[in-house]
């Protein structure tokens, strides 16, 4: 039998902050790799929230998805993040994801309107992602 401290061993939290200069592109659309989980990695939860508005110069909307490689919606569909903090987060459905054959890229898309993301100029975000290692 396991017992509760080797499965709590199992599992972990990382984190991933991310600021306006991260999506920064003469572009209204940018997808970067924020963390790579390694192979056969259970990737249990991934959720993310703002901690500072982003806002910039002629910027309209601003959004921030959360996916996978080839699938930029996976864990959390496209999230307004232009104005209010988030105070909380209803996680209502995760994708749980394993890959054996290799690592995975979980990346973080940002779209905007009425501007480029380079005219961002303040907005933070953190992203969540619960990892277990299969025994």
């Amino acid at each position: 039998m396991i017992s509760e401290a080797q499965i709590n061993s199992f599992t972990r939290w990382e984190k991933a902050i991310l600021s306006y200069i991260d999506f920064s592109t003469n572009s209204t659309i940018n997808t970067i790799n924020v963390y790579s989980a390694p192979q056969g990695y259970y990737i249990k939860t991934v959720f993310g929230r703002n901690i500072q508005s982003f806002n910039g110069v002629g910027i309209v909307s601003y959004g921030i998805a959360i996916g996978k490689t080839g699938s930029p919606t996976f864990f959390q569909n496209l999230t307004s993040v232009i104005s209010g903090i988030t105070g909380s987060v209803n996680i209502t459905t995760t994708n749980s994801f394993v890959n054996f054959a290799t690592s995975t890229n979980i990346t973080a898309t940002a779209i905007c309107s009425g501007g480029t993301l380079n005219g961002a100029t303040q907005g933070e975000y953190i992203i969540y992602i619960e990892i277990a290692k299969l025994p």
